[in-house]
């Protein structure tokens, strides 16, 4: 990847990891007008608010192999100095965007399966849908409180394969017996 290509990639895509940047490393509050002037092995030269600039030095230098991942690394950084109130809102958006969940479960002999099943978030709970077939059937069944569920940000969607979004939840799990409520929580699986 050459710098060229980086400082096109950045100014194209990622503005708001300019801003970031900005805030955290030139304490600046009203970040306007914002590009990626240059970059070396060093770091990030920015322009904000038109003629104002900054030099954002890389923990370590990098180099043609490790450039990427410490821009990335940088920008992450940045971010998780921002104000937490949406995180919650940012989660629950992120909950809500899948049909599906990774589930790690115990079998019988103490070892983990992992499988996934259909997600559904409804008025009255998150559910998932299992067959009494399925092997992590019986694994619910005999360790109900001793599960995890994750949602796993697509590849194609992430910014790198070694950033990419997940949540995680230990979960405690009941199930549903057949009756009204069942076939209204099953109907949203449709």
């Amino acid at each position: 990847m050459n710098f060229e290509s980086i400082i096109s990639h950045m100014n194209d895509h990622h503005k708001s990891n300019l801003v970031d940047l900005c805030k955290k490393f030139g304490g600046i509050e009203q970040v306007q007008d914002v590009f990626l002037k240059s970059v070396d092995f060093n770091g990030l030269d920015l322009v904000y608010n038109d003629k104002e600039n900054l030099r954002v030095e890389f923990p370590k230098k990098a180099d043609e192999n490790t450039i990427k991942d410490a821009i990335i690394s940088l920008c992450m950084s940045a971010k998780s100095e921002q104000n937490f109130s949406g995180v919650e809102k940012e989660l629950n958006e992120f909950m809500l965007s899948f049909n599906s969940v990774a589930l790690a479960t115990l079998n019988t002999n103490g070892e983990v399966v992992c499988s996934y099943a259909p997600f559904v978030s409804t008025q009255w709970g998150n559910y998932i849908y299992i067959s009494e077939v399925s092997e992590h059937f019986n694994n619910i069944k005999v360790n109900p409180n001793n599960m995890e569920i994750m949602f796993l940000e697509d590849e194609s969607k992430a910014a790198s394969v070694i950033l990419r979004k997940r949540l995680r939840y230990r979960v405690n799990a009941s199930f549903l017996e057949r009756g009204e409520r069942f076939d209204q929580i099953y109907d949203e699986f449709e």
